[in-house]
């Protein structure tokens, strides 16, 4: 996270805070961070959503044993469909549905080493299976599936109070949303873009808080 969980809290009005859905687990690195200053109405409670098979024994390893915390194998879409999930050589840190765009410029030693196919589902459609309740606030790290996600969840967001996702400036990734965009969608379910932390990159982190 470009923007640490303590600064959303201190600065930019994150309160109670009762569930956490990520999307995009990887391999859990900010479960530290969640666990010690999410602002918990009880205790931690988190549900990490990875679509890569490959990434769920070290995610598992980082956040099996914690209390509250759960994992879902699960590659997430605006709707249902058989993908190829491209594979990047930087430990699938930026993995995606999508091609490379402005990506392959401006990190020029990440590309992508090979496919794995895959089934989609949607947010909405898990959260049906599975009963999820009380996730107030999301996190979307999908590398160009952000708005798509959010299409995804449609229903789950109505419930939701905070959304911390990617954003980008650029084309990173080949008909990925630039921020704009995102923020009509979210402004439309009723969410205002509080701060976002840009890298040299183009890209960056964006906090939305519900009105």
């Amino acid at each position: 996270m470009l923007i640490p969980v303590r600064t959303l809290v201190n600065r930019y009005g994150l309160r109670s805070v009762s569930g956490v859905l990520h999307l995009g687990a990887h391999f859990g690195e900010e479960a530290d961070a969640y666990d010690a200053d999410m602002p918990w109405t009880s205790g931690p409670r988190v549900v990490w959503v990875e679509g890569d098979p490959a990434h769920l024994p070290r995610l598992l390893e980082h956040v099996g044993h914690r209390p509250g915390h759960a994992v879902v194998e699960a590659l997430v879409d605006d709707h249902e469909h058989d993908a190829v999930l491209h594979v990047a050589s930087n430990e699938g840190t930026s993995s995606s549905l999508l091609e490379l765009g402005v990506h392959a410029a401006v990190h020029p030693h990440i590309t992508y080493i090979g496919q794995r196919s895959l089934r989609t589902t949607t947010v909405d459609a898990l959260a049906a299976a599975r009963g999820w309740q009380g996730l107030n606030f999301l996190t979307v790290d999908l590398q160009g599936l952000e708005l798509r996600a959010l299409r995804g969840a449609e229903r789950l967001l109505q419930t939701v109070d905070y959304v911390f996702t990617e954003v980008n400036a650029a084309e990173l990734y080949v008909g990925c949303p630039l921020v704009a965009e995102l923020d009509d969608y979210l402004a439309a379910a009723g969410f205002e873009r509080r701060v976002t932390e840009w890298t040299e990159w183009q890209w960056g982190d964006a906090f939305y808080v519900r009105w």
